[in-house]
């Protein structure tokens, strides 16, 4: 059975600031052919913005 793990995607310049302060940050692994990760995709909700708030007083 296949484990599920989560990994944060950094942009290459993030990943360059982390290696200079030290940070180890674990990079994911490459997919496997017909891993079926866009049905896996397809199964979530989409992200939803909530801070910062436009109205706030």
């Amino acid at each position: 059975m296949a484990k599920q793990k989560i990994y944060a995607f950094w942009p290459t310049e993030f990943q360059s600031l982390f290696a200079q302060a030290g940070v180890h940050i674990e990079k994911p692994p490459r997919f496997m052919p017909n891993c079926g990760f866009d049905d896996i995709v397809a199964e979530g909700n989409k992200p939803q913005i909530i801070s910062p708030q436009s109205l706030l007083n």
